[in-house]
């Protein structure tokens, strides 16, 4: 069953967007709309309870430096988890999503989750030189400024083909749509963040569940690398998608696959399969 779309109230005022579908006793919650693939597969909602929310921020002033502080950033997460009365949900992130594990837990204890995935994630913002493959990492300083619209421009137009470079025209565009829509300026706060990590580091040595899934064919983030990061986490799991389709949205053609390793993983862990999805710290 679907839930009406809601606007939400963050602790400082900020309007969220957030919809669900799903039976809610097993939840998972998502931030971005290249999810519409898995949203719309009812071989997700049978087995999940899908919550996802709305980009928050990119209406904020991008000069105010505090509202990318990592405290305001999981007070939004708060919001949406109020809203839809989750308990200990799993929280699913996306590539520099990623780094928004981070900033729920440097607010709250790991025991405030059921567990983490990360889908070709960045672990930490400090961590985007080791995570970020070249190609990912030439995007980097044209999407960090806001005085040349060409070369903006093409370094999104670069990025979104990375994603999936066998996708349709139609694909990348809804990625470069999605990337073109926040002003420069607060691409330029989403990148150019600070982070304190101590406390998902914290959270995983302490048995935090985590789960990495990545693909041999992603040219954006190298997931592998990133792995030793979490060598203190003493509860995860990394799962590799090999072959055609194993990109940075494996979603698109390995969806059967990824949801076969999400959800058995959660079955694994034993609690309450609630699923909360972000891509970035938008």
């Amino acid at each position: 069953m679907s839930s009406p779309g809601r606007m939400l109230t963050s602790a400082d005022g900020t309007l969220i967007y957030a919809d669900a579908i799903g039976d809610p006793t097993n939840q998972l919650l998502s931030s971005y709309t290249a999810f519409d693939a898995i949203f719309d597969d009812p071989k997700w909602s049978e087995s999940l309870y899908l919550i996802r929310h709305a980009r928050p921020r990119a209406e904020r002033d991008a000069t105010d430096a505090s509202a990318w502080e990592s405290r305001r950033l999981a007070e939004d997460f708060d919001a949406v988890v109020d809203a839809f009365g989750l308990a200990k949900p799993f929280v699913l992130a996306w590539s520099l999503g990623g780094t928004h594990l981070v900033d729920i837990l440097s607010l709250h204890p790991g025991s405030y989750l059921s567990g983490v995935i990360h889908l070709a994630g960045v672990p930490y913002m400090a961590s985007v030189p080791i995570a970020g493959t070249p190609l990912a990492r030439s995007c980097l300083a044209p999407l960090a400024q806001t005085t040349d619209v060409v070369a903006y421009q093409e370094a999104a137009i670069k990025f979104a083909k990375g994603c999936a470079p066998g996708a349709s025209w139609n694909v990348i565009t809804q990625v470069l749509g999605q990337m073109m829509m926040l002003p420069p300026a607060v691409t330029q706060r989403v990148i150019a963040r600070t982070q304190d990590e101590k406390g998902f580091l914290k959270a995983g040595a302490e048995g935090l569940p985590f789960l990495s899934v990545g693909g041999d064919e992603d040219i954006l983030i190298d997931w592998k690398a990133a792995a030793p990061l979490m060598d203190g986490f003493t509860n995860k799991k990394f799962v590799e998608i090999k072959g055609e389709g194993a990109d940075h949205i494996p979603w698109l053609t390995r969806s059967d696959e990824m949801r076969g390793h999400i959800v058995s993983w959660i079955e694994e862990v034993g609690k309450s399969p609630s699923i909360c999805f972000d891509d970035k710290a938008s």
